[in-house]
This record gives structure tokens, sequence and C-alpha cells, in this order.
């Protein structure tokens, strides 16, 4: 009875779980478009992905809900019990995360992306393991380890081929781990060819690593001219600004002087001002008291004068006519009334 109402009760909860994984599965693709992207101004949206046959997972790498897929994904796997079976199962995942690598791409969703990177190199390395290790147990598996190798082949090629769209950043960099990682599962896969392939792949992959050396080289050689070219610019203009502020503290030093000159002239004529009217008063004060003088001294010969009329009258009325001698009155030098 109890067993019943579980079977029960879990039926009818089945419904509201599969309404709750389809909500989480419905992200809006705008919902992360305005993200700051690893922290630069190329956006991984402007990558353009070449022809990807497979699709994504119901569930991508943005949804809470991811854990569920790969649990399916891993409840897929524990059913199947050889090698080469695993190595096609691990095969169409990693499909599945190329995919999901370009939607999240396509929504500029950081953490997306690098769950997809992750879950790429994961399934690819685990495909690349299966399929050697069907070889190792005697299988003829050289048509599957064919079809596998070619497909890493591809998944590298994509990578790469994205890398080169949005050089100088973050996600070019992630972009050239996960291409490291791919081909070392090519080359882990190659161990299932046979030996007259092998030893093609090996010539192949000498010329590929060349190639991208030089091309990498190339890159770099680019980008240093490009950082060369900006420090030049900026050297110049910091060399301009220098010139500009020299000539400015210049001007600024000139007019300061010139200031400082002006202002000593200015006290010098006021002190030379000041000091001709300080003789001009003394020579005043001088000349008043000379004139002071003068006037005292008229002032006693005028009473002398008056002492000898009166002595004269005097005499006059008393009969002694004898003239005295008359006084005058000694003229003074003038006084200067130019300043």
């Amino acid at each position: 009875m109890k067993k019943r109402y579980t079977i029960k009760y879990m039926r009818r909860l089945t419904p509201i779980i599969t309404a709750a994984l389809l909500l989480a599965t419905s992200v809006p693709v705008g919902a992360y478009v305005d993200h700051d992207v690893l922290g630069t101004s190329t956006q991984i949206s402007d990558a353009v992905f070449p022809p990807i046959t497979a699709g994504p997972g119901h569930i991508l790498p943005d949804s809470p809900f991811y854990f569920a897929d790969k649990l399916y994904q891993q409840f897929r796997l524990a059913l199947v019990f050889t090698p080469e079976n695993r190595a096609e199962l691990h095969t169409q995942i990693a499909h599945e995360r190329l995919a999901e690598l370009r939607v999240e791409a396509a929504r500029n969703n950081q953490r997306g992306v690098d769950t997809a990177l992750l879950e790429l190199e994961h399934e690819s390395m685990a495909a690349a393991s299966s399929v050697r290790d069907a070889a190792s147990q005697g299988k003829d598996v050289t048509q599957l380890a064919r079809t596998i190798h070619q497909a890493l082949t591809d998944y590298r090629t994509t990578v790469e081929v994205v890398g080169t769209q949005v050089p100088n950043t973050a996600f070019a960099q992630k972009l050239s781990a996960a291409s490291s990682v791919l081909r070392e599962a090519r080359v882990v896969s190659e161990d299932a060819l046979p030996q007259s392939e092998i030893d093609h792949e090996i010539a192949a992959n000498v010329d590929t690593e060349v190639d991208e050396a030089i091309l990498g080289l190339k890159t770099s050689i680019e980008s240093l001219q490009k950082k060369m070219t900006v420090q030049e610019s900026r050297a110049s203009k910091a060399a301009e600004k220098a010139a500009q502020k020299q000539e400015s503290d210049t001007i600024k030093q000139t007019a300061k002087e010139n200031q400082t000159a002006l202002r000593a002239a200015r006290k010098k004529a006021i002190q030379d001002y000041l000091a001709k009217i300080d003789s001009l008063r003394k020579q005043r004060e001088a000349e008043l008291a000379t004139l002071k003088q003068t006037i005292k001294d008229l002032q006693n010969q005028i009473k002398q004068i008056e002492q000898q009329e009166k002595t004269d009258l005097k005499n006059v009325r008393s009969g002694n006519v004898s003239p005295t001698p008359k006084l005058t009155i000694t003229p003074q030098p003038t006084v200067s009334t130019q300043p």
C-alpha cells in the first residue's frame, strides 16, 4: 500500500519537475549580452563559428540545472560496456559541447563559455582514451579511430578559427589552451591507427606545428609592432606635453622675474621720491628757520630805531638838538621759494 502511494506521488511530481527543467532551459538569449566579457573591448559574440553539424543539449551550461544534463550523460556512459562504444558516445557529447560553446559565445556569456570549453576538452580526451583502450585490447577499431581523429581535428580547427577572430583577449587565450588539449587528444587517438597512417600524421603534425609556430611568431610580431606604435604615440604625446609644460613654465618664470624686477623698480622709485620729499622738507625747514631769524633781527632793528627816535624827540624838547646818528635797517638775504 505504501509502495503504491509512493509511485502515485512520484507520477504527480513528474510533470512539475519536467516543467521546472523546461523553465530553467528557457533563459532569454539577451540576458547575458550586457555582461563585461573577459574585461576586453572585443566581444565573444563578434566571433563567427564554422558550420557545426550537431546541436546543443536541452540544458545549456549557463542553466542552474546543467548538472542534470551531466548526470544524464554519465548515466548513458554507465550503460555502455565496451571502450569503442564509449568512444563513440564521448564523441557525440563533445559535438554537443562544441555546439553549446557556439551558443554561449553568441550570448556573450563568460561562465557558459568557460564551462562549455572545459566539457569539450574533457569529452574529447575521453573519446581518444577510449579508442586507444579498445585498440590495446586487440580490437580492430581503425575506422573508428579515423572517425574520432577527424572529429578531434575538426574541433581543433573550429577553436583555432574562432581564436584568430578575437586576438589579444582572454577568450583567445582560453581557446589556445583548449587547442593544446585537443592536439594531445589527437595524438592519443593516433595510437589506434595503422603505423603507416601514424607516420603520415606525425609528418603532418610536424608541418602543422611549424606553420603554427610561424603564424604565432607573425602574430606576436604584429602585436609587438602595435604595442610599439601605441608606445611611440604615447611617448610623442608625453614629449609634446613636456615641451608645452616647459614652455609654460618658462613663460611663467619670465613673467615672475619681470614682476619681481617691476616691483623692485617701483620700490626704488618710491624710495627715491620719498628721499627727495624728505630733502625738500629739510630744506624748507632750514629756510623757514633762516626766515624766522631774519624777521627777529628786523624786529630788533625796528625797536632800536623806535628807541632812537624817542631819544631824539626828548633831546629836541630839552634843547639838546645835536642829532643822533640814524640807525638803518640792514638788508637781509632773501629766502628762496623754489622747490
